[in-house]
């Protein structure tokens, strides 16, 4: 039998490559046994434990693997062996450096002696990721934790555990990807966008050079998603995507040094996107940026057979003038963008502190026209529509005025577009409709001849779902005929051709309702989409009818609008008739009605009455 002693010694040989919390009760099992010799029993217990040890080392998850002083691997259990790839026969009595790249290896020459005595700070027991090197020579990102054994014999011994976290970095990875990039373009998000920003403007602050931010919003893309669905615009949202970051990448009027990323194109949402150029020789370059990109988004999409324009509005700020956060250099730049929308499509435009006062303007007014209308601040007048060739009254067009009470009058062409971009063109637009309506009713009943009355339509109104059935109610509650009511389009309004909007119209159109196109001719697409709507009546854009007095090319357009609403039997009305000459024109040509100052201004209600109790007479 073993003496107590050679009982310590031969537990010590067992557990001198890893001290571990099995072993450990064990151990002191042994010190304290003192002289007494261990039954048949102990040993049992003790051979059961040894086995339990082993099996825990063979099975467990991570690898483990023991190094003496000098760094030579003195065990290495199974997960070692599918970590790496070595067997253990293959790695015992090897320096652990075959299991790091070679930098490291270097790095790792004289660890051992340099830990023991304490020349550097000592990373045993904290948790660090370093790379490993398999068998086959090929990387993967470890963990490993490494502790110190000691006590046991005259050398120290490492014990380090070492798991493979390739999955869980992947995972990583694809987390991250999913906050910082877009799913749908792959292209950079806002929130990547925001940290690239505001990175970059600290590194052109410290280096005292100019930075751009443009911000790129499509102008139509609303109409090809409600008209042609998700799926078309997704498609077109890829395409303007890769076209941007093609355009960029092609470019040669951008500085492509520093330390940051020179561009980096990023969709905002939706529609929107920004590109960010982190070093700019001057602010011209921002504008050659501009231009290539208008240009390649003038291109059509192609999709099932049909051509979609993803055309758009850029607004661009820069680096410091602009802003010197990245919260005032996002909004002067989308306040830009704003503006260069207003001016018409593809183009862009650079902030100004005028654009600023604009935008604070226009917010100011939105705020107040928030309430006018429960305010009863909103009126309405009557423009006459007369026979071109008797004279004779043919209808009145309802125009909306507002009366501010601070302000005083203000013109339509502020408040209407402020009143569509907050959505309350909707409610105010059924009060026109309603309105106009029972004035047109109360005429009727005062015993004048029933005329056309026309109300303009926005195309908020038109996208509205049941815009058809408010119509109805109005008509019902007031009591005029739909065949005194006619609607007044807008181009833009047709030209979104989504199908609420068709539906809309075809409804109005059974009903008896008129529908007429106003400011005809200034549109792209007016030709193409005339046949595609119920479309009774056109009105001559006023910009045509001022020049033909003059010598400008704009007289033979208004001749071949005629011409070419007459060939499609369509009425025809010229606004913004001021002179004889050009009555004398239109009249000559065959249009219908006229509309202007030179026939009357628009009119109050009261003040209407003469013209009606003139065709009374």
């Amino acid at each position: 039998m073993r003496t107590a002693r050679q009982l310590r010694i031969a537990l010590t040989s067992l557990v001198r490559p890893l001290r571990t919390s099995l072993a450990r009760p064990l151990w002191e099992w042994a010190k304290n046994c003192g002289a007494a010799r261990p039954s048949r029993e102990d040993f049992a217990d003790l051979s059961r434990r040894e086995a339990h040890a082993r099996a825990v080392l063979e099975n467990v998850a991570a690898g483990i693997i023991t190094v003496n002083e000098r760094g030579i691997i003195q065990s290495f259990n199974p997960a070692a062996s599918r970590t790496f790839g070595f067997s253990a026969q293959e790695a015992i009595g090897n320096n652990v450096a075959m299991l790091m790249p070679a930098h490291h290896a270097q790095r790792h020459d004289g660890y051992m002696e340099r830990e023991i005595r304490g020349d550097e700070p000592s990373v045993l027991g904290a948790t660090r990721e370093v790379r490993g090197m398999r068998r086959d020579g090929s990387l993967f990102p470890a963990e490993i934790t490494v502790t110190s054994v000691d006590g046991y014999s005259d050398q120290r011994t490492f014990v380090s555990f070492v798991r493979d976290v390739t999955d869980q970095r992947s995972a990583q990875r694809k987390i991250q990807a999913l906050n910082d990039y877009d799913n749908l373009t792959g292209l950079p998000n806002r929130n990547f966008f925001l940290k690239r920003l505001q990175r970059t403007m600290e590194v052109a602050g410290r280096g005292g050079f100019p930075m751009g931010l443009l911000i790129l919003d499509l102008d139509s893309f609303k109409q090809i998603n409600d008209s042609l669905g998700h799926a078309a615009g997704d498609a077109v949202l890829r395409d303007v995507a890769s076209r941007l970051v093609e355009s960029l990448r092609l470019g040669d009027g951008v500085a492509r040094s520093g330390s940051v990323e020179s561009e980096t194109v990023a969709r905002l949402g939706g529609d929107e996107f920004t590109i960010l150029l982190s070093r700019i020789a001057d602010p011209r370059d921002a504008a050659k940026v501009a231009h290539r990109l208008l240009a390649a988004l003038s291109e059509p999409v192609v999709l099932n057979g049909q051509e979609l324009y993803p055309e758009a509005s850029i607004g661009i700020a820069a680096f410091p003038q602009d802003g010197e956060d990245a919260e005032t250099l996002i909004r002067n730049a989308d306040t830009a963008m704003h503006h260069a929308k207003n001016q018409g499509r593809s183009r862009f435009a650079f902030y100004s502190e005028s654009m600023n006062l604009e935008a604070m303007k226009k917010l100011r007014l939105g705020s107040r026209l928030h309430g006018a209308l429960e305010r009863g601040e909103f009126l309405l007048n009557y423009q006459p529509l007369i026979d071109a060739r008797s004279g004779a009254l043919a209808g009145a067009e309802a125009l909306l005025r507002w009366n501010d009470p601070d302000d005083g009058p203000i013109s339509p062409m502020e408040f209407i577009p402020a009143a569509e971009e907050s959505g309350a063109i909707v409610a105010i637009g059924e009060w026109v409709l309603r309105t106009a309506c029972q004035q047109a009713r109360e005429w009727t009943d005062a015993g004048f001849r029933s005329i056309r009355m026309a109300v303009n339509v926005s195309s908020h109104q038109l996208r509205q779902p049941m815009w058809v059935k408010t119509v109805e109610r109005v008509l019902a509650e007031t009591g005029l005929s739909s065949a005194q009511l006619e609607l007044e389009l807008t181009e833009s309004a047709i030209v979104q051709h989504d199908e609420v909007t068709i539906e809309n119209l075809r409804a109005l159109d059974e009903m008896g309702i008129g529908l007429a196109l106003d400011d005809f001719g200034t549109g792209y697409s007016s030709l193409s989409y005339l046949n595609s709507f119920p479309i009774d009546r056109v009105k001559i854009d006023r910009s045509f009818v001022m020049e033909i007095e003059t010598e400008s090319d704009e007289a033979p357009i208004a001749a071949a609008i005629i011409a070419m609403a007459k060939s499609l039997n369509l009425k025809l009305v010229g606004e913004g008739v001021e002179t004889e000459i050009q009555a004398k024109f239109l009249r000559d040509r065959g249009c219908d009605e006229l509309q202007g100052y030179l026939l009357s201004r628009p009119l109050p209600a009261q003040d209407f009455v003469r013209f009606l109790e003139k065709e009374k007479d």
